[in-house]
C-alpha cells in the first residue's frame, strides 16, 4: 500500500500478486483477499481499468468473513465499478454505511473519500460533502485521507 500512495504502484503489482499466490497456497482467503485488493488498486494507480475488473472478478470468489478486509475490497470493487456501466457509487455507500454499522471509521472515511473521488471523475462533487470529509477526516487524525480530500477540493475549485 505505501508504494501506491508514493506513486509506485508498479512496483506495488507483482509483490502484491506474488503474495495472493502464497496465501492462497496457504488456505488464507482473508489474506488472499486482502493482497488482492492491493493488486487492484495498484492496478487501478496504472489505468489499468480491464485488468482491475478481471482481478476483482477472481477476488470476490472468495469467502471472508473478516469485516476489514471485506470493507475494504467492497469499496476498492466500487472504484472499479464507477469505471464501467455499474453504479460504483452505489456499492460503496453500502460499504460506507457497514463501515459505520461496525463502528469502523477509518472504513467509513475511506468509503467517503472514494464516493468523492468517483463523483469528482464524473464531474458532480460536492464541495460540502468533501469539505466534511476532509474536516472529519483532520479532526480525528486521518491525514492521508485528509490531504486527499483536500486535493479533490483544490481540483474542483480550480474548474
Amino acid at each position: 500500500m505505501l508504494a501506491i500512495e508514493a506513486n509506485r504502484a508498479a512496483e506495488a503489482e507483482p509483490l502484491a500478486r506474488a503474495a495472493a499466490e502464497e496465501f492462497k497456497a496457504e488456505k488464507s482467503p482473508a489474506q488472499e483477499l486482502a493482497a488482492r485488493d492491493v493488486v487492484v488498486q495498484s492496478l487501478l494507480a496504472q489505468n489499468k481499468v480491464n485488468d482491475a475488473a478481471a482481478e476483482v472478478a477472481r477476488a470476490a470468489e472468495l469467502k471472508v468473513s473478516d469485516i476489514p478486509t471485506q470493507l475494504s475490497f467492497e469499496i476498492t470493487r466500487g472504484r472499479v465499478a464507477a469505471h464501467s456501466a455499474e453504479d460504483g457509487v452505489s456499492r460503496v455507500l453500502a460499504a460506507e454505511r457497514r463501515a459505520r454499522q461496525f463502528g469502523m471509521l477509518p472504513d467509513e472515511l475511506q468509503a467517503r473519500l472514494a464516493i468523492a473521488e468517483i463523483q469528482a471523475a464524473k464531474g458532480g462533487l460536492a464541495l460540502a460533502s468533501i469539505e466534511s470529509l476532509r474536516g472529519d477526516a483532520l479532526r480525528l487524525d486521518y491525514r492521508l485521507i485528509a490531504r486527499k480530500a483536500e486535493a479533490l477540493r483544490s481540483a474542483a475549485k480550480s474548474k
